[in-house]
């Protein structure tokens, strides 16, 4: 991509500069949106993506869930009687005193 500037003599007027600042403004809010666009069609994409992933890994299951239950695979859940809901997180470490 080029930079494409103006001849110098082109913003030696005020009302030129100001069309000049207004035109790249614009530009540049243009250049956003396109940016926003091509962003949510991405997360769209990646979110669609990782949906097939886990359907190919997981398997769909031929009837909807009872109402209540979990989308979540059995072996990602916590064992039961684990006594933790965050089984991946690890344990505290004892806290070291200054004197130590």
């Amino acid at each position: 991509m080029t930079l494409m500037l103006p001849p110098l003599d082109y913003l030696s007027g005020e009302s030129c500069r100001q069309e000049y600042l207004l035109s790249r403004l614009n530009r540049a809010r243009n250049l956003a949106k396109e940016v926003g666009e091509l962003l949510e069609q991405w997360v769209q994409e990646a979110a669609l993506a990782l949906l097939a992933d886990w359907i190919r890994t997981y398997g769909i299951q031929p009837q909807a869930p009872a109402r209540g239950s979990s989308l979540v695979p059995p072996h990602a859940l916590p064992a039961k009687g684990s006594g933790s809901r965050e089984p991946h997180r690890r344990p505290a470490r004892p806290r070291r005193t200054p004197n130590e």
